[in-house]
């Protein structure tokens, strides 16, 4: 069982999710992970890609039908094998040591829940233009822990007082429930 599962739900953008794959296979390999693609409706273009990695570290998965974005997400879940795990969009990708960064972090078993603040990359056809084709990252060298109420946290961010970003990334299916 691998430590880790990221998984990427998608319904028929193999354009974007070429991209978000290119950043996953450029994980360490040595890293213990795996990556769950579910293709929402089986697109054969998505199942060509994925196989095209020619890595065994990703795992394809798709629907005979196109599932509503609950069940599609409920299903990738599903697969993944992973002590925690979490998703990402098919337009999103990760940081070059994301994954070993946050295995190193949970190695322990020590802690659940595990986040930090997100990048965001704006597409090149982004509505406005002053932000299209830009990385905007705050970089801090330092780490932190905390505890808080998911409770509290989650009325925060549904009364637009923070940011979903500091909602937990990766979790334990065992604080599930």
């Amino acid at each position: 069982m691998p430590l880790l599962s990221v998984v990427v739900p998608t319904l028929d953008r193999p354009d974007t999710l070429r991209h978000a794959l290119a950043t996953m296979a450029c994980q360490p390999a040595d890293v213990d992970c795996e990556f769950i693609v579910q293709n929402n409706g089986g697109n054969p273009e998505i199942a060509e890609m994925v196989e095209g990695l020619k890595d065994a570290r990703f795992k394809h998965f798709a629907s005979d039908t196109v599932l509503t974005m609950t069940d599609n997400w409920e299903s990738a879940l599903g697969h993944a094998a992973g002590e925690y795990a979490t998703f990402i969009g098919d337009d999103d990708g990760l940081m070059p040591y994301a994954c070993a960064t946050a295995t190193d972090i949970l190695a322990g078993g020590a802690i659940d829940l595990l986040s930090w603040r997100a990048y965001s990359y704006y597409w090149p056809n982004y509505y406005h233009p002053a932000f299209r084709n830009r990385l905007l990252a705050e970089i801090d060298f330092t780490s932190s822990v905390k505890r808080v109420s998911s409770r509290r946290e989650l009325a925060r961010v549904f009364a637009f007082q923070a940011h979903y970003a500091y909602l937990p990334m990766m979790r334990s299916p065992a604080c599930a429930g």
